[in-house]
């Protein structure tokens, strides 16, 4: 291999890395970010795990994003926890209006404690998300 042939292929090897790595690595990282979402996420009917998507990548160059979460109505509610307030209304199974029903109980508030599994896959997820990357680079790497 020739100076100039040593050249062109760093230079290609750099254009790649430029283009596509960050893309690469980011699109990795955030699908294994939801899978380690989708195992704490508190599972009811599914519906909230079912509405965690990766909206992206998006960026280029070295530089790329995307966002991971739920998209779901009651999702802030169930991490963050709060208060909870009756709606006027027809109620449920012919029980009165402006009423929350559980169980024995009749009540026009209550509170949710919050199960704050966002925290819970940031945390977790930190290690794995590193590791779907640094499998990225290896594998770029490999390539030189």
């Amino acid at each position: 291999m020739t100076l100039d042939e040593f050249a062109a292929d760093v230079r290609e090897i750099a254009q790649h890395a430029e283009m596509d790595l960050a893309m690469d690595a980011c699109q990795t990282g955030s699908r294994a970010f939801l899978a380690v979402l989708r195992a704490v996420t508190p599972k009811r009917s599914g519906r909230l795990a079912a509405s965690e998507t990766v909206t992206g990548p998006f960026g280029s160059g070295a530089r790329a994003t995307a966002q991971v979460g739920p998209h779901c109505v009651y999702a802030e509610m169930e991490n963050d926890g709060g208060e909870i307030s009756a709606h006027p209304g027809k109620g449920r199974k012919g029980k009165g209006r402006h009423t929350l029903h559980f169980e024995e109980t009749f009540a026009l508030r209550v509170h949710h404690k919050g199960s704050h599994y966002m925290e819970k896959a940031d945390a977790l997820g930190r290690a794995v998300v590193a590791a779907a990357v640094a499998k990225i680079a290896a594998e770029f790497l490999g390539k030189l």
